[in-house]
Order: structure tokens, then sequence, then C-alpha cells
């Protein structure tokens, strides 16, 4: 368990480090829509969630965590790659539809 949540941590802490900025405007259009101050804390979009959802699914598909380990900088690239992408993507539409322009 304490072996996941450092992986968790580790690959949240990528994304955030590739993607920060998108989704920082994100998080900005979804909470105004929602009519809230801030995401709640297990949202989809927060990092540390979509780091969690990879490491488990790693896991389900009978992948060990030392596997993670090797492949760790390679997967982190992809997967903040990945998110920076599709928080540019979300932000992209959001404004299409005049939401925080």
């Amino acid at each position: 368990t304490i072996e996941r949540e450092i992986l968790t941590s580790r690959l949240a802490l990528a994304i955030m480090d590739r993607a920060s900025w998108e989704f920082t405007d994100l998080r900005a259009r979804v909470a105004s829509l929602e009519q809230r101050a801030e995401l709640e804390p297990h949202d989809l979009l927060r990092a540390h969630v979509l780091a969690r959802i990879a490491v488990d699914a790693w896991r389900v598909q009978g992948h060990g965590l030392e596997g993670w380990r090797e492949l760790q900088p390679v997967l982190h690239n992809e997967f903040a790659l990945l998110a920076e992408m599709g928080y540019h993507e979300a932000n992209h539409w959001l404004l299409a539809q005049n939401v925080m322009p």
C-alpha cells in the first residue's frame, strides 16, 4: 500500500509539472460551471486521482510494481503528456462554449 501511494504521488507530481497551467485554467472553468470555489478532492480532473487510476489499472492487469519502477520515466512522460493534452482540449472546448473566455 505504501509503495503504491509513493508511485501514485510521483506520477501525480510528473503530471502537474507538465500540465499545471492547463489544469489551473480548467479547474477555474469547471469550478465556475459548478458554482464552487474549488473542485472536489476526488475529482477526476485532479492529477492524484488520475495517477491512482493509472497505477491501479496497471496492477489490475497483473503487472507488478517492479515493472512500473523500471518503466517509470517513460510512463511519467506519457501520462503527463496525455493529461496536458486532455486539459488543453477541455479548456479549448469550454472556451468555445464561452466559459470564462
